[in-house]
């Protein structure tokens, strides 16, 4: 008498590898990747709506609607729209800080590699030129974080100031006193004021993304989102940083 076949899914049959061996399916794994995809679809739906309603415009309901998933699980995973706002605003950051905190360490300047007291005009132009880049790269790619941070700029709302304060205040400190270390050395020249000089290329990198129709008023030619203007753009800024820092 023929024995009925089993029917079983695809979920449930052990995973055989190349090599004929049973691989145990492993649902804890699984679980975490579907927690991992499920955050990120509801950091990116809470991007959307916080930037384009603000703080107190933005709505749970309609995050969750964005995300395909049970406003439950926003309060599972970030507890309230507070922490959530914060999460939105610390990922956003997040490229710019760990992009300058691994230059300064792979240039020397920060960390556990050795810190050099004697750097060249190319090391200058180096970090110059880097740090410009990837405050390019942050401004011209994060679109959302800029409109959130300009709502909520408006309101000096607490949480943003926070988070700008836990996330780039070290990152300023740091690099304003490795420049005052330069001049003290007699690398860059000893007038250089530091915390406005980075904060000049802040707000140099910045501005065309900041503020595109005010630019394409006064320029009209200016394609800001085109390769040629922003390396036309960053080699300006650079260029400026250098001859106002460099010694003779």
């Amino acid at each position: 008498m023929a024995h009925p076949r089993s029917h079983t899914s695809a979920a449930d049959r052990p995973d055989v590898g190349s090599g004929g061996d049973v691989r145990p399916q492993v649902p804890g794994a699984r679980r975490e990747r579907n927690a991992v995809e499920t955050k990120k679809r509801i950091l990116e739906a809470a991007g959307a709506e916080f930037a384009a309603k603000g703080y107190d415009g933005a709505r749970l309901g309609n995050i969750a609607r964005q995300a395909g998933i049970q406003q439950a699980l926003i309060h599972h995973y970030f507890e309230d729209k507070a922490h959530l706002f914060e999460a939105v605003l610390a990922l956003g950051l997040e490229s710019m800080t760990k992009g300058v905190w691994d230059l300064l360490e792979q240039l020397g300047f920060r960390g556990k590699t050795e810190r050099r007291e004697h750097v060249t005009r190319d090391d200058i132009r180096i970090l110059a030129e880097a740090f410009i880049g990837v405050l390019f790269r942050f401004y011209s790619h994060n679109g959302v974080f800029l409109a959130m941070v300009g709502h909520e700029s408006r309101t000096n709302r607490e949480q943003a100031h926070r988070v700008l304060v836990d996330n780039v205040r070290p990152l300023f400190e740091a690099i304003v006193g490795r420049i005052r270390e330069m001049s003290e050395n007699g690398n860059v020249r000893r007038d250089v004021d530091a915390p406005n000089l980075v904060l000049s290329c802040i707000a140099m990198a910045s501005f065309a993304f900041e503020q595109k129709g005010f630019v394409t008023a006064l320029w009209p030619a200016a394609d800001l989102e085109s390769e040629s203007f922003i390396t036309t753009r960053k080699a300006a800024i650079v260029n400026m940083v250098l001859d106002h820092i460099l010694v003779g």
